[in-house]
């Protein structure tokens, strides 16, 4: 188990709860671990590595310089729309 993960539940006993983020990603519910996460973080976690794409939060696109710092907040609606081309 990694460091990080004994770390975070080293001092809570059963009546703890922890926050969850609910949200929706390209139309399906989606539950994520802790108060918030930022468009870097959910894009690692979701494994999305094509580069060529656009991430929008509740219908506003966001600029991929500000994927770590735009933050993913419970009942967002967030969208990765994969840019394609061809003939």
């Amino acid at each position: 188990m990694p460091d990080e993960v004994k770390l975070r539940f080293a001092n809570c006993d059963l009546h703890d709860t922890f926050a969850r983020v609910e949200i929706t990603l390209n139309n399906e519910p989606m539950t994520i671990d802790g108060d918030s996460v930022s468009v870097e973080e959910m894009l690692a976690l979701k494994r999305y590595t094509f580069r060529l794409r656009i991430v929008k939060i509740n219908g506003r696109i966001i600029d991929r310089d500000s994927y770590a710092r735009e933050m993913i907040h419970d009942g967002d609606t967030v969208q990765v729309i994969y840019l394609m081309s061809g003939g």
